[in-house]
């Protein structure tokens, strides 16, 4: 898989999809941000609380960054 960016933080809250990634300011973990499943990076500071609808950064939303999964084509 590789990502395009998209931008760094929120943009009036936060776009839930499956083909937006968020990647980890610490550990640089990949992860969808799929509404139907919940995740937590490897090394625990980025969350996704599908139930609950939570989603943040113990380092703060601002320092998230959201990409766009493009399919390689091989």
């Amino acid at each position: 898989m590789k990502y395009e960016f998209i931008r760094k933080g929120p943009e009036r809250g936060w776009t839930m999809s499956k083909d937006i990634y968020a990647r980890c300011p610490v550990c640089n973990y990949y992860m969808s941000l799929d509404p139907r499943f919940g995740d937590t990076c490897t090394c625990g500071n980025m969350y996704k609380d599908s139930g609950m609808g939570r989603f943040g950064a113990k380092t703060g939303d601002n320092s998230i960054e959201l990409y766009k999964g493009i399919d390689a084509a091989w």
